[in-house]
């Protein structure tokens, strides 16, 4: 469980941006925060997309909006490069997530 916390982490040091949900919206905010190329915006999309909908057959797009809400509500832009999200605020969200899709989604593609 602890290891998705270390995969959002890691989505951290690549930034996208797409529109959609919560996912994506993650996406938005650390690209406006750090920046990214063309390539990196794409990648995320797509990956954010899949995630999406990875989780909605699983029928957990309200855990997901859920834990992303928290990231985002959590998170700040620092030095205007580098952005923080303070996951351990969002383990009871991430907890409920991980209950949900009970291994049938796949969370480490995009955390």
């Amino acid at each position: 469980m602890r290891r998705v916390l270390a995969c959002a982490l890691a989505l951290l040091l690549v930034p996208v941006v797409s529109c959609g949900g919560g996912a994506n919206q993650l996406c938005t905010e650390i690209c406006d925060c750090e920046g990214c190329s063309d390539k990196e915006v794409e990648d995320c999309n797509e990956a954010a997309d899949e995630l999406e909908d990875d989780v909605g057959k699983a029928e957990c797009s309200a855990e997901l909006n859920d834990f992303t809400a928290c990231l985002l509500d959590n998170a700040k832009c620092e030095d205007d490069d580098n952005y923080v999200v303070e996951v351990g605020d969002c383990d009871d969200e991430l907890d409920d997530l991980v209950d949900c899709c009970d291994d049938d989604c796949d969370l480490g593609e995009f955390f």
